[in-house]
């Protein structure tokens, strides 16, 4: 009966939730607005504790330093401010690089379209025009019918009500969109140092806090589903520790090479280039793809010969990245074949874009692993249960064969 009464309960929810499918997202959207600068600080904590563990590891835990107290009182602050100061220094690094490049870019940029259209009306007086008499004069009677259909009172009426009335209105929503911009801002800057402070906050006692965490779980669910959960997060934290890590390691190793080959080679907008392929090599599968579009595009607007010449190194160092840099740095640490790697990515960005690439490969990761333990463990079992069936079988079978010689006898 209370099997009963629970999958009737449960049925009659699962339909409730159906029918008011807009309204529980909407729901959770709120929520997750609401909890948003602790979610964004748990992402800050886990981002940092990965440079902060490492410190703690190599600089406060060596032999040389282990046994000294006073050291290992301030290891955790210590460890912290200076993973803290890492990151932001590779954010600052990452912008001085690529802002600079940037403005010059765009900059070359539209003094190529200024320079290239009185060469487009050039072209098209001396090719079209002169050449194609009968083209021009289709056109002309276009714009001629046009014209005269034109109501020059209604469009002076206009003209006058916007002088009157539309300098006004445009002062007002330009205080406005400024008054709106401003409480934005605000309200990203206080969100930004919530997060900080609580990730701040997560790092400092983290181990306390998942003593609680785990105790809070022994106390309200059983010993086999607590011990089941703890190791999916250990699981969870190992397989996005490593993604990130050689990540960020094969995006830096990838991003210098083809910084050094473009400033050998003499190639425009080295620094920026690089920077973005780095910045975009974070995606597996497609990421170094659109750095190569976006750097063959900047050079293209220099030289079109070098941006040919910059496709081809960028294939060439696809392919030894892919088959020589990629394996030994990340190697196994996604544990994810390459074609769940594309649905991850594909799925991933349909629906919550770049972020979505990042975080479904490693999520990814973690059920593929979960669902090939769990498929190894029921083989397993039914090859244990064959076993005992055979040897139940071959004893039946001694057993029968020892009967028939006894009666034989």
């Amino acid at each position: 009966m209370r099997s009963l009464e629970f999958l009737i309960i449960f049925t009659v929810a699962v339909i409730i939730a159906g029918i008011n499918i807009k309204s529980i997202w909407h729901g959770i959207v709120m929520l997750l607005g609401l909890f948003a600068p602790f979610i964004v600080g748990a992402a800050l904590a886990f981002a940092i504790n990965i440079m902060m563990s490492y410190l703690e590891r190599h600089i406060f835990r060596n032999r040389y330093t282990k046994n000294n107290r006073y050291l290992q009182r301030v290891r955790r602050p210590v460890s912290m401010v200076l993973a803290i100061l890492v990151w932001i220094a590779i954010i600052v690094l990452i912008f001085s690089f690529g802002i600079p490049q940037l403005g010059k870019a765009t900059g070359r940029l539209v003094s190529n379209i200024q320079m290239g259209m009185p060469i487009l009306a050039d072209w098209l007086e001396n090719t079209v025009l002169k050449n194609s008499p009968e083209t021009w004069q289709k056109i002309e009677p276009f714009f001629e019918s046009s014209l005269d259909r034109l109501d020059w009172n209604a469009i002076l009426n206009t003209v006058t009500g916007f002088l009157k009335n539309g300098v006004t209105s445009a002062m007002s929503s330009t205080m406005n969109t400024v008054w709106s911009i401003a409480g934005r801002l605000a309200t990203s800057v206080a969100e930004a140092i919530i997060a900080l402070v609580f990730a701040c906050y997560l790092l400092a006692k983290k181990e306390k806090y998942s003593a609680q965490v785990r105790k809070l779980l022994r106390a309200f669910l059983p010993e086999k589903v607590v011990t089941k959960a703890l190791g999916v997060s250990r699981l969870c934290y190992t397989t996005f520790s490593r993604f990130v890590t050689g990540q960020c390691l094969e995006a830096c190793i990838l991003g210098t090479i083809f910084f050094v080959i473009l400033s050998v080679g003499g190639f425009p907008y080295a620094p920026l280039i690089a920077v973005f392929i780095g910045f975009t090599a974070l995606i597996p599968i497609f990421g170094a793809f659109i750095g190569c579009i976006v750097g063959a595009f900047l050079i293209l607007t220099e030289n079109p010969l070098k941006a040919l010449i910059f496709i081809i190194i960028f294939l060439v160092v696809q392919q030894i990245e892919g088959n020589l840099i990629y394996p030994r740095v990340v190697g196994g640490s996604i544990g994810l074949p390459g074609i769940w790697t594309l649905v991850a990515v594909t799925v991933g960005g349909s629906l919550f874009g770049i972020i979505g690439m990042l975080i479904f490969i490693p999520l990814s990761s973690v059920f593929y692993k979960l669902l090939r333990s769990e498929v190894n463990r029921r083989i397993r079992k039914k090859e244990e249960q064959n076993q005992k069936n055979r040897e139940k079988e071959e004893e039946l079978h001694k057993e029968t064969v020892k009967t028939e010689k006894s009666l034989n006898e």
